[in-house]
């Protein structure tokens, strides 16, 4: 197996704790999603990261927007945080379908250069490249302060920790 990451960027016990909170609490239903013409891709996708219990509680806990300094920035781009908005207001009790359209702006940032808007997509491919999208925006912190971070260590972001693995 690989070696074991120095420190955790997202430590375990947290995970432990998203994980075993989402077992005991009831659901909340989001609103559905526009479709802006061939976005089943993106829509399928985003319908089903909101309402992964253990990434849904994080994102609303507002945890990774109080301390991202990537927004404030000059035209700087976090899919996390973008991730979040969309979260909150997917979430929020509204009777009408959420128009994505943030998320659709970046599309070739969060689903890789070869997507493009109105032509049917893969989503399974946009799932890979999103989750690396939001993978990337966990690593930046700890890039900035670090510098290099060994890749053992880049395997304990929350995102990874979450949906990563080996075949």
């Amino acid at each position: 197996g690989p070696p074991p990451p120095q420190y955790f960027l997202f430590p375990r016990e947290r995970i432990a704790a998203l994980l075993r909170d989402s077992r005991d609490e009831v659901r909340r239903v989001g609103r559905g999603l526009r479709n802006a013409g061939n976005t089943c891709f993106l829509n399928s996708v985003l319908q089903a990261l909101v309402h992964t219990k253990p990434l849904q509680s994080f994102l609303l806990s507002g945890e990774h927007t109080s301390g991202c300094e990537a927004r404030g920035s000059h035209g700087g781009f976090c899919a996390l945080c973008l991730f979040e908005s969309h979260t909150r207001e997917a979430l929020e009790d509204v009777k009408s379908a959420v128009h994505p359209k943030d998320l659709l702006k970046r599309l070739h940032q969060l689903g890789g250069r070869s997507m493009r808007l109105g032509r049917q997509e893969d989503a399974h491919e946009f799932l890979r490249q999103f989750l690396d999208a939001c993978h990337r925006s966990s690593l930046r912190p700890a890039i900035e302060r670090h510098g290099e971070v060994p890749l053992p260590v880049q395997r304990t972001t929350l995102v990874q920790q979450l949906f990563g693995g080996y075949l």
